[in-house]
């Protein structure tokens, strides 16, 4: 190798000094002049404070969902059990009394006198006009009737939801419970106390939430079926009217003179926030039956 090749191979030791410098200078260009620096601990403990409340709010709406999927997984598969077990031995059929279809005069002379207090003002109706039985406590089918709702076996004693709504069109099934706390509500559509019972003669009143079982509801319209299934009795009603009303309008859950069933939501369905209205379906019964064996989903009863 000659001298003039070794010279032009290894440049001279000032000039790699410049190339280093230059490379540098490009370097801390690219990053910026705040990025070597460290940050301040507070701010480092600020972003793990965010990143762990974070992780505890997806956590407990996670923890919502899963609840409520296993509770109503489980009272469906209770209710299908009840529905293919015998019945007890003293019960008669089971349906709406023809007095209580027609509307009793009692009923019809209350009707419009009912105090029902604004309690749609909350996230969901909480309460309505007081329903007084329909039978004296007294007399015999009462005692029939309240004899068929005794456990019939270990699946019915353990069932803890009133019945199953289900409205075929809107994809819509979600078991209903008792009450409409926060907590019920959260785990399935509620029965607003004060009304008629699931299946009776009276004016029945079921709540739950537009951003949750009650969301499909946005779709209903007049002439849909509402089925509601309890372990005795099935009910279908057919959709009549849906209307949006306000908060303190409380008028829908007074007694009718027809046997009928009120659904209550908030809306709009889509709205950010505390809902200002609220949206209203009301249905007429069809037909009242007894249940039988062949009712029973066997797939529900295997769990799905």
């Amino acid at each position: 190798m000659t001298t003039e090749q070794t010279s032009n191979a290894v440049p001279p030791l000032p000039e790699r000094e410049q190339r280093t410098q230059s490379q540098q200078r490009q370097e801390l260009r690219r990053k910026g002049p705040h990025r070597n620096r460290q940050r301040p601990r507070w701010a480092r403990g600020l972003e793990a404070l965010l990143l762990l409340f974070g992780v505890l709010a997806l956590g407990w709406v996670g923890w919502g969902y899963l609840d409520a999927h296993l509770y109503q997984q489980r009272q469906e598969r209770l209710l299908e059990e009840a529905l293919a077990a015998p019945p007890p031995a003293e019960a008669e059929p089971i349906g709406i009394p023809a007095d209580e279809l027609a509307g009793s005069p009692r009923d019809v002379a209350r009707l419009g006198e009912a105090n029902v207090p604004p309690s749609l003002a909350a996230a969901a109706p909480a309460s309505a006009s007081a329903d007084a039985p329909r039978m004296p406590p007294s007399s015999p089918r009462a005692r029939a009737a309240s004899a068929r709702t005794l456990p019939a076996s270990s699946s019915r004693s353990s069932l803890d939801a009133l019945g199953r709504l289900s409205v075929a069109r809107l994809g819509l099934s979600v078991m209903v419970a008792e009450g409409v706390d926060n907590h019920t509500l959260r785990r399935a559509a509620g029965h607003i106390p004060g009304t008629a019972r699931i299946g009776s003669g009276g004016n029945a009143g079921i709540a739950g939430h537009r951003d949750g079982f009650f969301r499909p509801l946005k779709d209903v319209r007049p002439g849909d079926e509402i089925v509601i299934t309890t372990p005795g009795a099935i009910t279908r009603y057919r959709v009549e009217w849906a209307e949006v009303v306000p908060p303190d309008e409380t008028s829908s859950l007074r007694p009718t003179r027809y046997p009928a069933l009120t659904l209550v939501t908030c809306y709009p369905f889509h709205y950010v926030g505390n809902a200002p209205d609220r949206f209203v379906v009301r249905a007429r019964l069809v037909e009242s039956r007894a249940s039988t064996a062949a009712d029973a989903d066997p797939v529900a009863r295997r769990g799905r």
